[in-house]
């Protein structure tokens, strides 16, 4: 019988217009259909193996039902299943499970593209990274050595799409694992390098407009395997970096495109939100409106091309309601009451919230603005309050999956994030509210401290805390 005809039980009747038509069962509802369950496929009971059929009943003994009450929801949910949903790794692949990373052994998940060739795409992210930084520092006025005159110009572009959009492309082709996803990074990595050289400028700007909508191909292909609420919403994402690519590419400074980069960013985060909130069962009707506020951003920030003076205050109208939703449905309230890695994620994610309130309120009181102290606070709310820290906590999480390196929780992880919000406090109100250039620049200069700390302190941890923790692991299995 096909899925078209199979008759509907009355637990589905709550998720009906974007029901995945294959792939892993949704395991909501204690209602899992009969799989076919994927070599090594890690679920929240156990490890069930590639041909093995997982009937229902299997499925709800071994697994923890995800339709019990929300107060009960973070006893719930297995950290397992918790780094999986962040990761994609059960979304994607259709009748079978794509092999995520085993956060007991550091494995990551196989594709058709090992570690050598992903770390190829992610040293350039890694150098767009400083080179953004860099021109931040020079925009500051801070006497930093630069041989590249367009840096200045390119510090958003290095960092919103040289590394972060390189990064969600990036993790978006390990999901797939189709060869012809990894040119979305590929090409906007490359692109980036592009606008660098002496080539005209106009040439990188196409080549990362290429790259994007790639991305954006990247999600059709996932909507085709496994349509979700959540994969609109990025799809709405990379429709906004397309358009800012293109504006781009034909001639706007990257000061009118910070609310389409903004939305870019917000909504792939948001879409990663989403489908972690399932845990807690937020309904069709909690899923439609973050969904309805996802639009309404990703319209009114195109609009902002146009007729600014209208569209941005209504893009933060629409940004203070998807704060209210992540503040509603996200398990991050849940979680931090836990220890260990899972409070240390949800830690950051509620400060992340707090900064794009702050941003929501800078839009809407503030208005458009391309300079002057509300639109550097409302810029950097976003994309390091929200989306740097976003970054930065989930890198436990997405870098096994992505290089299949292990890094296990320690608290000194704790440092960098820490730092980071204390610089952004210290510029948002002593230079911007207050005025004082000092702080400003002493926040950016800490800010870009904190964010080359995290690197320096996941390295340490990988190399001191992890081969201690494999220790105790060999230990508790031979006793």
């Amino acid at each position: 019988m096909s899925e078209t005809q199979r008759p509907r039980s009355h637990h589905s009747a709550r998720h009906t217009a974007f029901r995945p038509r294959q792939g892993l069962p949704l395991l909501r509802d204690g209602q899992p259909a009969p799989e076919r369950v994927g070599r090594r496929c890690r679920l929240v009971g156990g490890v069930h193996d590639e041909g093995e059929e997982v009937a229902p009943e299997k499925l709800k003994s071994s697994t923890r039902r995800w339709s019990r009450p929300r107060a009960q929801a973070s006893d719930a949910v297995d950290d397992h299943l918790r780094a999986a949903v962040v990761t994609r790794i059960v979304t994607v692949d259709p009748g079978r499970c794509i092999n995520g990373p085993s956060y007991h052994d550091g494995v990551g998940s196989s594709s058709n593209r090992g570690p050598g060739f992903r770390i190829l795409i992610v040293l350039p992210a890694a150098v767009m990274l400083l080179l953004g930084l860099s021109a931040g520092l020079v925009i500051m006025g801070l006497p930093i050595p630069v041989a590249l005159d367009r840096l200045p110009e390119l510090h958003a572009p290095l960092l919103v799409f040289g590394f972060v959009g390189t990064l969600i492309s990036l993790e978006r082709a390990v999901a797939l694992r189709a060869g012809w996803a990894y040119l979305a990074p590929a090409l906007i990595a490359g692109g980036m390098l592009l606008a660098l050289t002496s080539l005209p400028i106009l040439v990188g700007k196409v080549v990362v407009t290429a790259g994007l909508l790639v991305h954006l191909l990247q999600y059709f292909a996932i909507w085709r395997r496994q349509p979700m609420t959540a994969t609109a919403v990025q799809a709405l994402g990379a429709v906004a970096a397309i358009t800012a690519g293109l504006a781009w590419s034909g001639g706007v400074r990257p000061a009118y495109l910070v609310p389409l980069l903004a939305t870019f960013l917000i909504l792939t985060i948001v879409g990663e939100r989403l489908e972690l909130a399932r845990v807690g069962s937020p309904g069709e009707r909690a899923e439609g409106a973050l969904l309805g506020f996802a639009f309404v951003l990703a319209a009114a920030t195109v609009l902002t091309l146009t007729v600014p003076v209208i569209a941005v205050p209504v893009a933060g109208v629409a940004l203070l309601g998807i704060v209210v939703w992540l503040a509603r449905y996200d398990i991050a309230r849940m979680t931090v009451r836990q220890t260990g890695l899972p409070r240390f994620v949800a830690v950051g994610l509620l400060v992340g919230f707090a900064w794009l309130a702050v941003a929501g309120a800078g839009w809407i009181l503030g208005g458009a603005r391309t300079e002057g102290p509300v639109y550097d606070a409302v810029t950097h709310a976003i994309f390091l309050g929200f989306v740097i820290t976003m970054i930065l906590v989930h890198a436990p999480l997405i870098l096994p999956a992505v290089l299949r390196v292990a890094i296990p929780y320690h608290p000194a992880l704790y440092a960098p994030i820490t730092l980071l919000q204390v610089s952004l406090v210290v510029r948002v109100v002593g230079g911007d509210a207050w005025g004082l250039t000092p702080a400003l620049q002493a926040g950016g200069i800490v800010g870009a401290i904190a964010m080359l700390l995290f690197p320096v302190t996941v390295v340490c941890v990988a190399l001191i805390v992890g081969p201690r923790a494999s220790r105790k692991k060999g230990a508790r299995v031979s006793t």
